[in-house]
């Protein structure tokens, strides 16, 4: 028995005696007809029809999306969004040659050899849990639930596509949330600190940029002017629809820049992506361009929404980081469209740690689960990631006045510390 606007027509398949699952290559709460399925539930701005629309019709390389719609005594209760991934080692690492020469070599053939596909629960292109949205769940049931779909769905999709998913991957939960994640932990999965999103929060008593200056100290102040200072021949500009379109190949090969020199990056954006966006999304998407002498030399992207303003992608020709500050100014500018926009929190997701810090950016730490499918190669799962990750030392500073924090970067696995919050 399913409620009036249940989808009769879709294959719905069992869990256990209560839950049922449908999988989809669109998303349910698309169709006007279920525009009201998830009640009061506030679903995530990105997981909504407009945002994975786009991903459909400007589709990242080597990437699927999957999203499984669940049923609880015949009642649609949420989705669940995945990504299918085929991760090639030296596509998606670039390795630099520090260090120990064996180790490099060694790492060298590992990622050459390295070839696999991954079913991923959330969303490559954020910083974040954007990968479940349910009715009426904690988020402790919401991981048992999501559990038992994925190792359902996952043999279901195999035999469907005729290919092998070797590894799950859970992404991006906050330290609570992963302290409620012990179904994951209890099925093998493997829990690893992410590199924490860099998240800066806005007093209310901010009404103008200058009220963010003003509640920095000198030292921070100073720096802020000389950066503009050094950008003073820079013109900002807010791009429309049609400029986007006019200007998308100069975007996307400014967006290439930044892509191609980050050390690991699984996701390879399809040269329409931002002019669709703001085809979708004209007043909650943002894409500000900065010119010198006529010329783009760097853009941003923002989203504002529900009172946070998410930064996104970013393209920027790296002759000018110093000269002009390019990348600090892009970071002030985000500040003050984020004051402007009345958000009470800016998202400025991660990498780049230190300097967003000195912005005023403080870290979210983020863990994520990985469980490979082959249980013998699931007991190898740390050693090989603790192997392929680099030390990096993170450095904090906050400039309105605190101390600076340094602190090594470990992506050991968590279970030791979350073992029995997770329980």
């Amino acid at each position: 028995m399913y409620c009036s606007y249940c989808p009769f027509s879709k294959k719905v398949h069992p869990v256990d005696n209560t839950n049922r699952f449908s999988i989809e290559n669109t998303n349910l709460e698309f169709s006007i007809d279920y525009e009201y399925k998830l009640d009061n539930t506030k679903a995530s701005f990105f997981l909504k029809k407009g945002f994975q629309d786009i991903l459909k019709t400007n589709q990242p390389k080597d990437i699927d999306h999957i999203y499984l719609h669940v049923y609880e005594e015949g009642c649609f209760i949420g989705t669940i969004y995945a990504q299918s991934v085929l991760v090639k080692g030296k596509e998606a690492f670039r390795l630099k040659n520090e260090g120990s020469q064996i180790k490099y070599q060694i790492q060298r053939w590992m990622l050459n050899n390295l070839k696999f596909r991954a079913f991923i629960v959330g969303n490559l292109l954020l910083t974040g849990n954007f990968g479940m949205n349910f009715k009426n769940k904690t988020v402790r049931e919401s991981f048992v639930l999501v559990e038992n779909v994925v190792s359902h769905a996952v043999k279901i999709i195999e035999k469907q596509k005729k290919q092998r998913f070797n590894l799950l991957f859970f992404k991006d939960y906050t330290e609570d949330e992963t302290a409620q994640a012990g179904a994951l932990s209890a099925t093998n999965f493997h829990c690893f600190n992410a590199e924490p999103s860099m998240v800066m929060e806005i007093p209310e008593e901010w009404k103008s940029f200058d009220d963010y200056l003003n509640a920095m100290v000198s030292k921070y102040r100073r720096r802020a002017k000389q950066a503009f200072k050094r950008a003073k021949d820079i013109e900002i500009r807010d791009l429309n629809y049609e400029e986007i379109v006019n200007q998308e190949e100069r975007i996307y090969e400014l967006y290439k820049k930044v892509c191609d020199s980050v050390d690991f990056n699984l996701v390879t954006l399809h040269p329409q992506y931002f002019s669709s966006l703001k085809k979708q999304f004209s007043d909650e998407y943002h894409l500000t361009a900065y010119y010198l002498n006529g010329e783009m030399i760097g853009f941003h992207t923002t989203f504002h929404h529900d009172g946070i303003t998410h930064s996104h992608f970013l393209g920027m020709d790296s002759n000018y980081t110093r000269s002009h500050d390019i990348y600090l100014n892009m970071l002030y500018q985000m500040v003050k469209q984020a004051i402007e926009a009345g958000s009470s929190e800016l998202d400025f997701a991660r990498t780049a740690s230190e300097i967003k810090s000195s912005v005023g950016a403080m870290p979210q730490e983020l863990y994520f689960f990985i469980k490979h499918r082959n249980p013998i190669s699931n007991k190898l799962v740390k050693r090989v990631f603790k192997f392929l990750e680099p030390e990096k030392e993170m450095i904090y500073r906050n400039p309105f006045g605190k101390n600076t924090s340094q602190v090594k970067s470990d992506s050991k696995s968590m279970e030791e510390k979350l073992t029995v919050g997770a329980k």
